[in-house]
């Protein structure tokens, strides 16, 4: 696990962003900074009421991907090479 300090806030719960080639999934805490936290591809993870910034990988060069299942709050990250 992880802290990070990004240096500014958005202001929703759920937020996708890609580019490092990396899945991850981060956690605001009360003190705003981003905790990461552990997942296992092609097993769903729990989203509950917190803030969650979520990296959704390599879609061409490592073929993984992210799905959002918006009725059950979770996160499955899916990968070819599991």
């Amino acid at each position: 696990m992880s802290i990070i300090n990004i240096p500014f806030n958005i202001d929703t719960q759920i937020l996708f962003f890609g580019h490092i080639h990396r899945s991850r999934i981060f956690v605001e805490e009360e003190n705003e900074k981003k905790t990461q936290l552990d997942f296992t591809f092609n097993e769903e993870f729990k989203l509950n009421n917190k803030r969650y910034w979520i990296n959704v990988g390599s879609v061409w060069v490592d073929r993984v991907w992210c799905l959002y299942d918006s009725a059950k709050s979770t996160i499955t990250f899916m990968s070819t090479l599991e």
